[in-house]
């Protein structure tokens, strides 16, 4: 890996993933690059720093546009039979294709997710490059079952699968858990190895860049961490049935003498302070919690998620509890319906 690099984001996750690769990039000789899509206008709070900051040699905003709306049979039938060319009758409405262009040039792409719009525009516009799949949470692990999705998309030569050849290689945390015909192009990515490589400056260096005014009290009271997934947003269970789980949880640890943070997922849009007044602080979506492992100062004695992968990167935690997939009926059958499992 001795290209350029550029990476595309959707959270500010990925983003600090990107940091860390970037500095060790840095290390190398490499230039880094970025293009962020500002999902849910995540980035507002960095976009400043990103323009300043000495990680990335180039970076490119791209503002949410998931509101494409067809209506009509006309264009119905356009997006079937024409897919890739209303992809980018879209988005050449909004990007200037020309600095995506220069930014990108024969840089390799590394890409978190393969299912939104805007990274179909940049399969169909800069195929020719080197397209790396770097983890972001279960779903690369996953074969999604809809056989009528996947033929369209196999007509109009869309990727979207880790398998797919498009894409040269993946990294993630647990290659062995990939589907077969992905694990021959696999490569073992661990966050800690990143963050063990870092100077103590630096380290501050990029704590300071994500923490902001983030405030922890730990007040020698035990404390534990709830992380939260988008399980109603993306329609497994009902909002108020979301909130049933994660209240049940959050009073079974109070009443053991816990104080309960929890940490929403960057997509959900659930008050859960304003419900759940068994909530001591909240932990903003946006912000990636792996970066508190280059903090000593914060600390949590017990971390508690239904089945989110975040939980396995918080070495800042000391037990970690995984309820598991089949904690819940609801959500266990919906995973079933619609993955591989």
């Amino acid at each position: 890996m001795n290209k350029n690099q550029v990476y595309v984001c959707t959270s500010i996750f990925n983003l600090y993933i990107s940091v860390l690769l970037a500095i060790a990039n840095k290390q190398k000789g490499i230039k880094s690059k970025l293009i962020y899509f500002n999902m849910d206008s995540a980035f507002d709070a960095y976009e400043a720093q990103l323009l300043s900051c000495s990680y990335f040699d180039d970076v490119i905003g791209v503002k949410d546009l998931r509101n494409r709306k067809i209506k009509g049979l006309k264009e119905v039938l356009a997006n079937i039979f024409f897919y890739r060319k209303q992809v980018n009758k879209y988005f050449d409405r909004f990007v200037e294709k020309g600095k995506l262009e220069e930014l990108i040039g024969d840089s390799e792409i590394n890409v978190f997710s393969t299912t939104l719009l805007f990274q179909k525009y940049l399969f169909f516009n800069f195929g020719k490059n080197y397209f790396r799949i770097l983890e972001d949470g279960l779903i690369v692990y996953r074969e999604i079952k809809n056989p009528i999705t996947r033929a369209i998309k196999l007509i109009h030569g869309i990727p979207d699968r880790p398998a797919d050849s498009f894409f040269k290689e993946i990294w993630v945390s647990q290659p062995d858990q990939l589907p077969n015909k992905a694990r021959a192009k696999s490569k073992k990515f661990e966050l800690t190895d990143l963050v063990e490589n870092l100077s103590r400056e630096k380290k501050k260096e990029v704590v300071d860049f994500f923490l902001k005014d983030l405030s922890i009290q730990k007040n020698n009271i035990k404390n534990a961490l709830i992380i939260t997934q988008p399980l109603s947003e993306d329609n497994f269970i009902s909002e108020q049935y979301k909130i049933n789980l994660y209240k049940k949880i959050a009073r079974e640890y109070k009443a053991k003498g816990y104080q309960v943070y929890l940490k929403n997922h960057p997509r959900e849009k659930t008050s859960y302070q304003e419900v759940i007044p068994e909530i001591d602080g909240i932990i903003p979506g946006s912000f990636p919690l792996e970066v508190l492992n280059l903090n000593q100062s914060v600390q949590f004695d017990k971390g508690i998620t239904i089945f989110s992968s975040a939980l396995h990167n918080c070495n800042f935690i000391n037990e970690k509890v995984f309820l598991g997939e089949s904690w819940d009926p609801k959500i266990h059958s919906e995973l079933q319906k619609r993955f591989k499992m």
